[in-house]
């Protein structure tokens, strides 16, 4: 029983402990907010200010976007060009008298990348 006693009595003390710096904390960031602009105040005003760099910033992001599209569209044109060469092998293997049925599908496929 005093056991208990104790227990409720340094729990309740660490739970009015933590109000009270929840509430000091409180008014630190009412009175003096935390200053979330890292930069000097010269910096904003010598590069032209943020949406300047906000520009810059959309320009390199959108030419990175549109090299790695370019990419992925070779990468795979040059997959699916491997791929419809092996299956036209297999039909070649595959069927006895096929050498012309293989061959037009091999034309097609190389007239068909050069549009890409």
């Amino acid at each position: 029983m005093l056991e208990e006693a104790y227990s409720m009595l340094v729990t309740s003390s660490w739970r009015s402990w933590d109000m009270v710096k929840s509430y000091i904390s409180q008014l630190q960031l009412k009175f003096f907010p935390p200053n979330v602009d890292l930069r000097s105040r010269d910096d904003g005003k010598a590069n032209g200010g943020a949406g300047e760099r906000m520009k810059e910033a959309t320009q390199k992001s959108f030419e990175k976007s549109k090299e790695t599209v370019e990419e992925t569209a070779k990468l795979a044109a040059e997959m699916m060009e491997q791929k419809v060469q092996k299956t036209a092998e297999k039909v070649k293997d595959t069927e006895s008298g096929g050498h012309k049925t293989a061959e037009k599908i091999m034309d097609t496929v190389s007239s068909g990348h050069d549009e890409l």
